[in-house]
Parts: structure tokens; sequence; C-alpha cells
């Protein structure tokens, strides 16, 4: 099938735009947006198109007073794969790597809203994300991210505010990575006694810690991924500095963290986040956790959506939305009166470092047992033990 990008002359292979040559059910293109205010209230959207199993999906959640307010939506790619809308939910790209425009269309589902996305710094592009393990690809995806404004307004449980100069982060990721499209190739049994469900690509113990971080003098994109043991299974940081009106950029050559979590939860109050660029500059960014955090299961992810298989599953059209407490750091309340602990949670900060304040986005996320910081506590989509 034919779209208006093949009049283009972007084409990477010799298929046309709504297919890809990669076959693996997987293979994902997908855009993320969050933003946020000081007083802890936080919204995450994104939309994707998967190739490989005609699926398109969307998703909204907003955190307002202890509430994650979720609207889950999915459409067959066919016949539009160009159409970047699915139900309520629509995207435009005002200006290509500068702008977006979101509308959320009012309806039932109780979430509504006009927010556009202008971006401060330029976008930066990830280092490729590949690995395998035994002998099956677990991803080989690219990223890129940026940093910016978000304004517009929301609606939701019957209250509107006003989203004025609020932090924003957003991505663009295309590739293949676990937990897409219904289900993910076996190559090896669980151990017994341990979550089928929890990321960990074959170690023992996952741990991923991500920075974007915007300040008056500078901004940034850090990740770095550990098995339990502290090993490194990915790192890559670039740092923006503004200068003359413009930006000078540099890579980092190590990433370090020092995290404190609330209690005994996997749930992070800060910490400080210590990185040492190309130029040999030694940056310790101190950064405060604005709790409660997003719920992805509420987005899709993580089990998510009512049949419980995820994002990229063929389903047709659908258009869920609930809400979830969010009352408790670590533990979250679902309608049907589970209460879950997901490994999958993503929030806001505020970060600082010589005499400067900013925001971040700043997910602390692991599975398994991590031992420099003692997590042991477990994490299911299906029930909080």
């Amino acid at each position: 099938m034919l779209s208006p990008l093949d009049e283009t002359f972007m084409h990477q292979a010799p298929v046309p735009f709504a297919q890809t040559v990669v076959s693996d059910h997987r293979f994902f293109d997908r855009m993320w947006l969050a933003g946020h205010s000081k007083d802890h209230c936080h919204f995450l959207m994104g939309m994707a198109a998967y190739k490989n199993t005609n699926a398109f999906d969307g998703y909204i959640a907003v955190i307002r007073n202890n509430r994650q307010y979720n609207l889950r939506l999915a459409r067959p790619l066919l016949p539009d794969p160009a159409l970047m809308a699915v139900g309520p939910l629509a995207v435009e790209i005002v200006k290509p790597l500068e702008q977006l425009r979101i509308t959320i269309s009012p309806g039932e589902h109780g979430i509504s809203g006009e927010l556009v996305f202008t971006s401060t710094v330029p976008v930066s592009l990830e280092a490729p994300h590949r690995s395998r393990v035994n002998g099956a690809t677990v991803q080989d995806y690219m990223r890129f991210d940026q940093l910016g404004r978000v304004d517009g307004w929301l609606e939701v449980g019957g209250e509107r505010f006003s989203v004025d100069d609020w932090f924003g982060a957003r991505d663009h990721s295309w590739g293949v990575r676990p937990g897409q499209g219904g289900y993910d190739p076996l190559t090896s049994l669980p151990e017994p006694g341990t979550n089928p469900h929890d990321v960990g690509a074959g170690q023992d113990g996952f741990l991923v810690v991500v920075l974007w971080f915007d300040m008056p003098s500078l901004g940034g994109y850090l990740m770095k991924m550990e098995n339990g043991a502290g090993e490194t299974l990915y790192s890559h940081g670039r740092i923006l500095k503004r200068q003359g009106g413009g930006f000078h950029e540099v890579e980092t050559t190590s990433i370090e963290h020092d995290l404190q979590f609330i209690g005994d939860t996997r749930t992070s109050s800060g910490g400080t986040i210590t990185v040492v660029t190309t130029e040999g500059e030694r940056l310790a960014i101190e950064v405060e956790s604005l709790v409660p955090t997003i719920c992805y299961k509420g987005t899709g992810y993580d089990l998510g959506y009512a049949d419980e298989k995820g994002p990229g599953f063929h389903r047709g059209d659908v258009l869920e939305h609930d809400v979830y407490d969010l009352s408790h750091v670590e533990d979250v309340g679902l309608p049907d009166g589970r209460v879950v602990r997901p490994w999958h949670r993503e929030g806001g900060a505020i970060v600082r470092m010589n005499g400067e304040e900013g925001m971040a986005h700043f997910p602390v996320v692991s599975s398994g047992h991590i031992r420099r910081y003692g997590l042991d506590t477990p994490t299911t989509n299906l029930a909080a033990e």
C-alpha cells in the first residue's frame, strides 16, 4: 500500500513506507512526550505504528491530586499508515524537530486538551540500543531526544487547568525492543519463583537511570543501564551548554549515580548524578524527585489494556479509560480493586547545580535484586505482594 510519504525521496529500502524490511513482529515507530510543573502535576502521551501487526496505538495519562487519569487507544494501521491520530488523540508536526501540537478531543473518556511542545535545545541522537540474549535479538532500535516547554490546557475529572511554560521532554524511537506486539520470543525458561514479566534482558536484576534536564546555562540527556551486580549494560550522555545564543555540545565519558529511595520501596526520592565529559569537566547534579510518578500500565505498557497484552498488539478499534489511585508511593490501586506494584514508573524532578535550578525528567526503573541499593521487593503488574 502506498501513502503520501512515498511521494518523497526519503525511501531507505525497496518497500513502500507502509512496510518495513524488518520481519520481527515487534518492529515499532513511536513518539513520546512528557510535561510537568513543580506542583506535581504531570502528563505523559505517546503514539506508535507497528507495521508487522497492522496496529496503531496511542495514550495520554495525567496525574492530578494523587490520581492518574488514563486514556488508551488503538486502531488498525491500514489503510491510513501516515495518519498521526487515533480516536480523540492527534499529533500535528508544526515544525519538524522543533514544535508539535497535541489535541485530545472531549468525550466520555474524561480527558481533553490542547498542548504545544516547543523545543529549547536541539534534538540529540542516542547511541544505538542493541543486545542479544541466547541468540535472539532483544532490542535493536534508535532514538532521538529533545527538551522544551509545553503550553496549553488540560481537563481531567471535570477540572480544567492551564499548562503554562511547563518543563517538557520528548523522544522518537524506531526499531525492535521487548514488550511490543503481544509477546516476546522465548529462548530460555524463567527461573522458578521469578516474575516472567520482569524486564531483565537475561540479566539478574536490571536498573535504568535516566536524567533529561534543562537549566539556565545547560541541558543534557543521560542514560545508564546496569544489571543487578552493577555492571554497565548501556551508557550514553550528552551535555548541551548555552553559549552566545547557540549551543556547545559535549559527550560524557562516565555517568555515575548515588540514589536515595523512599523507605523500603523502589521509588527514588532523588540523589546525585555525576558525569565526566570528554573535555574533562566533572558535573555533579543534585536531583529531587517529584512524587507520585506515572504508572506505565495505564498507558498500555506493562501488560496494559484490558486484554493485558501490552502495546503493538492488533486489537482493532479500542478506546479505554480509567483512573488509578496513586496515594501510595509505590503500590497502585486499579479500578477493579487490584493493587499492583509495577516496575515501570516515570516522573519529573527538580535539579540543582552550582547555584542554578532547573527541571528534569527522571525515571529510575528497576526489576530483580539490585545489590548496591538493597532493592529486593517484588514488582508485578498482577498483584502487589
